[in-house]
């Protein structure tokens, strides 16, 4: 249903989907326009769903698994393309006083040889920096 009001033929017939168990999806408009009070309204007390894109519509009708959306959750940063034992490296790396590989492979619950090979893959990759004391995160550039 697309911005329709409470006397609206689209609100019957998302009246009659909604008894035949079929999924209702709502687009409305402004909270404060009389044209969207029937979409309100379904969303409000039939629990329907609020799309804003031909990929949420799908997500409703397809059969599940057939239709998988890809999600964006934010922006991507580049520490969200590091592998799993590689980004627990670099949580275990301090910020200020560097540590040695050492004490980073304890505190990321890894091996010696893993965490020298980590750090060099976040040194190459900008995300560390050796220090008099081993490796530190390297400082964020603002702007």
């Amino acid at each position: 249903m697309v911005e329709a009001s409470l006397r609206s033929g689209a609100l019957s017939t998302a009246r009659h989907a909604r008894d035949l168990c079929r999924p209702v999806m709502a687009v409305p408009g402004p909270v404060t326009s009389d044209a969207s009070a029937g979409c309100h309204e379904i969303i409000r007390e039939w629990a329907a769903v609020c799309v804003s894109s031909a990929a949420q519509v799908l997500e409703q009708v397809a059969t599940a698994g057939d239709y998988l959306p890809e999600r964006g959750h934010g922006p991507v940063l580049p520490h969200d393309a590091l592998d799993r034992v590689t980004a627990r490296v670099l949580d275990a790396v301090p910020a200020r006083a560097g540590d040695g590989p050492a004490a980073i492979a304890v505190s990321a619950g890894v091996d010696l040889d893993t965490a020298v090979r980590c750090l060099g893959a976040l040194a190459a990759g900008g995300f560390v920096d050796r220090c008099d004391t081993g490796w530190r995160l390297r400082p964020r550039r603002s702007g």
